[in-house]
């Protein structure tokens, strides 16, 4: 029975990939990437591709058959304790920083106001003309948005002002940039305020409202990273996360029907308040989420692990299965602070809405009821997302695999830990990628760069394996948790990248194993 139920689990996985949200019962998968467009995009390519020639297939086969001898050939390695202990961190910098005040105001119908106040501060060597946000809303406009997504935003009234004066901005996918009236010199800062008005997707993906609950995941304009003379910033991608911004920091006055519980990424909210308008702050985190839900479909479980609370936000007839989620997650929150290290947050939000998403001290999770380890496997890797990507930061268009990969490795191994059966932690990553996933095997490349239709395959599924595989040979998921651990220590507020990632990964072993990591990685030797 339990393979009969892993095999279902996969399949409704890969059908609903990109757009489980769209219905509750799109049950449990982590993360919303690359689901329905890849799939879409795979069958085009299938089509395509059905008369090579075997030249091809016998080339992958020799891959395939090379990484399985360096497999066999992997010697265990001791940990270098000493050169571990001596490593420094050599991380990119961000070039600017942000600091965010918002006035937003949410009516019945769903619609929001946003008045955005935004302190940009320029912390690199360079001077700028220009400055460069992220606007997801704009992505899911008709003429934007996915083609999974079948209603739309609307925007309104949007404008960019420094002192009362309009300035010129331009739109692309998923972002602008403003000209600066006056250049900005290092060290020095310029406020601008943006507004505008906007009514989200109903039942759309992330930044979504249904007839009971308002989502606003990526809701504002959010300062693109400036690193390396230029500002990192790319197009919308459905296939994955596109948008990169370094750590800020936020003040957020909400008004909004009294009738709604509030989740937010912001501490020590009251959710049971029944004032109109409310302040949340948080500082030191790279991203905002706010979610409100109507009390009369709604209802909020609480519990507590160490000094974190735990909040659960379900609709009613959810209940008993919200139980059993808040005690999985009170468990996984508590043992990964064992073994990965202290939970950066004093909260974690969990939006029982049948999505599986990461943002700072908020998840979203299924409502599926399954037995064994399918049951809990997106709620813990989206738990685990907490330590990898809103702490230990990367570029998630240009190498994504690093926290996506990363997160999916400690799911699993933490699976193992607590089932003792490596077949049912494992066989997510391993039937949608292993050696035989996928004809690519780079998983450190950009976003529109991938094969079309392997993202998932690559960094959900072969990066997992091959790690997976190698820890195998050094001491299985307690070797697994023990280098997170150290990865943790060493990296925590700060952006890593791959080249980095290798650098520490050769520092922990004694071994050389860099023909291990070529065969999936790409970087400088």
């Amino acid at each position: 029975m339990k393979k009969i139920f892993m095999v279902i689990f996969i399949l409704v996985f890969l059908a609903a990939c990109t757009d489980r949200e769209k219905k509750n019962e799109s049950e449990s998968n982590p993360d919303e990437h690359t689901q329905q467009e890849e799939q879409n995009s795979s069958e085009t390519q299938n089509n395509d591709t059905s008369n090579d020639d075997t030249t091809e297939e016998e080339t992958v086969s020799q891959k395939n058959k090379n990484f399985t001898n360096i497999l066999k050939e992997l010697q265990p390695s001791e940990i270098d304790q000493e050169a571990v202990e001596a490593f420094t961190a050599q991380t990119p910098e961000a070039g600017n920083y942000a600091t965010y005040d918002i006035e937003l105001n949410v009516n019945e119908e769903g619609w929001i106001d946003v008045v955005a106040t935004i302190q940009v501060e320029n912390q690199s060597k360079d001077e700028w003309d220009q400055v460069a946000f992220y606007f997801i809303p704009q992505a899911f406009l008709e003429e934007h948005k996915p083609s999974y997504s079948e209603d739309s935003g609307q925007l309104e009234n949007f404008q960019v002002t420094h002192n009362n004066q309009k300035l010129n901005h331009k739109f692309e996918k998923g972002y602008f940039t403003v000209d600066l009236e006056e250049k900005m010199t290092p060290e020095s800062s310029k406020t601008l305020t943006i507004s505008y008005r906007y009514l989200p997707a109903l039942n759309g993906i992330r930044l979504k409202r249904t007839e009971s609950s308002i989502v606003l995941a990526q809701w504002y304009p959010m300062l693109a990273t400036y690193q390396h003379v230029e500002w990192n910033i790319n197009a919308y991608e459905p296939a994955g996360e596109s948008y990169f911004t370094s750590f800020g920091q936020y003040h957020i006055t909400i008004t909004a029907p009294d009738n709604y519980y509030l989740a937010s990424t912001a501490v020590n909210e009251n959710h049971e308040t029944t004032e109109v308008t409310r302040q949340l702050t948080a500082e030191q985190v790279p991203d905002f989420l706010i979610g409100l839900f109507d009390k009369d479909a709604w209802g909020v479980l609480t519990d507590k692990v160490n000094e974190q609370t735990l909040r659960l936000f379900y609709e009613k007839e959810n209940k008993d299965i919200a139980t059993k989620t808040l005690k999985s997650a009170k468990q996984t929150l508590g043992d990964f602070q064992s073994l990965i290290g202290p939970y950066p947050y004093q909260e974690l939000d969990i939006l029982m809405n049948g999505g599986g998403m990461e943002y700072p001290g908020v998840i979203e999770v299924s409502t599926a009821d399954r037995p064994f380890a399918e049951g809990e496997h997106t709620l813990i890797h989206e738990v685990a997302h907490q330590w990898f990507y809103f702490q230990v930061i990367n570029d998630p268009f240009n190498e994504g695999w690093l926290d996506e990969s990363l997160t999916e490795l400690a799911t699993e191994a933490y699976l193992m830990k607590k089932y003792n059966d490596e077949e049912a932690a494992t066989e997510f990553s391993r039937n949608i990628g292993g050696p035989k996933g996928s004809k690519e095997v780079t998983v450190n490349q950009p976003l529109d760069e991938f094969e079309k239709g392997t993202v998932f395959k690559l960094v959900y599924g072969d990066a997992v394996v091959r790690l997976y595989d190698f820890f195998e040979k050094n001491g299985g998921p307690d070797a697994i948790f023990k280098f997170l651990n150290a990865y943790y220590e060493k990296f925590q507020h700060k952006q890593v990248t791959t080249q980095e990632f290798v650098r520490f990964f050769q520092t922990y072993f004694e071994e050389d194993y860099s023909r291990y990591l070529d065969w999936f990685l790409e970087y400088e030797k």
